[in-house]
């Protein structure tokens, strides 16, 4: 039931892409996995359910992807701009560049500030990992923080990408 689970979250996410969350149905969902409709239903309460399961699924790959780059680092500094570089970036293509982003961004955000703080949280939490620094330290929460603000205003990936190693690097003195 998990991979089906996982695929109809998939399909839910390339409905999204195409036409917003907003004008998207649970049948248009269900066309795209190849279900019926009631069938859907049996995996999903209702869209919002979906939406909310398609974020968790989209942060855990924002995560995951971000570890995975931090682990090609050897400094500290390395690391904590591999992370927050690679995390920006994958929701700057997702939520920021798309066709549908500002509908994207009010429906996430309609979602609950609990999801949105919890994320947060984690993100400032292994940034202090990566710092050596204790998990509540506000050095994570500044990094974080701003980088999310740098994500909403930089006018491409590149230019985010140099402004999130500038603000590594004014922040993270040691190696």
């Amino acid at each position: 039931m998990t991979d089906r689970k996982t695929q109809i979250k998939q399909a839910a996410l390339a409905v999204f892409a195409l036409y917003g969350l907003r004008r998207t149905s649970m049948q248009d969902v269900a066309a795209e996995a190849g279900l019926s409709r009631p069938a859907l239903y049996q995996y999903f309460r209702n869209k919002e359910d979906l939406i909310a399961a398609c974020i968790d699924m989209v942060t855990e790959e924002g995560f995951a992807q971000s570890e995975a780059a931090a682990a090609n680092e050897a400094s500290m500094a390395g690391k904590i701009t591999a992370y927050l570089s690679t995390y920006m970036i994958y929701y700057h293509r997702l939520l920021i560049r798309g066709p549908h982003s500002e509908d994207m961004l009010a429906i996430t955000t309609r979602f609950g500030d609990s999801k949105i703080n919890a994320v947060r949280q984690e993100l400032a939490t292994q940034l202090n990992q990566y710092a050596g620094l204790e998990p509540d330290d506000q050095t994570g929460v500044i990094l974080a923080h701003s980088t999310e603000g740098l994500k909403h205003q930089a006018p491409d990936e590149a230019t985010l990408e140099q402004q999130i190693k500038v603000l590594v690097a004014a922040f993270i003195t040691t190696p």
